[in-house]
């Protein structure tokens, strides 16, 4: 299981830093999409330790706030993050007319930074 999980955080770590590098060359729309690709990994990462698996990201969505913000395990903020990352990301693929500018894409980027330094301390907390 632990080795699951360490992939899992691996990839998220390897989307912040893709976010990052993508976030410096002004490539929002992709930065965005690595941020939430960041998130969405860590959430794998917390429902594959409950043995959950998804089907979809609007499923893992909803079962991540069940399972961990629901329950009040994780503070609400975290979830929040995975929704405002999920509809930007959403929003940069998808709506070609959309602009995202350098700030938004920044705090993006920092939200999945966050979420995945989160995501680290609670299973090393679990030891």
């Amino acid at each position: 299981m632990k080795e699951i999980l360490a992939k899992y955080i691996q990839k998220a770590k390897d989307n912040c830093g893709d976010a990052l590098f993508l976030w410096q060359d002004e490539r929002f729309d992709s930065a965005v999409n690595r941020a939430y690709y960041a998130i969405f990994h860590c959430v794998e990462a917390f429902l594959f330790f409950k043995d959950i698996h998804t089907k979809t990201h609007e499923g893992a969505l909803r079962k991540f706030a069940e399972l961990y913000i629901k329950t009040g395990e994780l503070d609400r903020k975290w979830s929040d993050i995975l929704i405002e990352n999920f509809e930007a990301r959403q929003e940069a693929d998808y709506a070609f007319d959309a602009v995202i500018n350098a700030k938004e894409a920044k705090i993006l980027v920092e939200n999945a930074e966050s979420f995945l330094t989160m995501t680290k301390q609670y299973f090393e907390n679990l030891k």
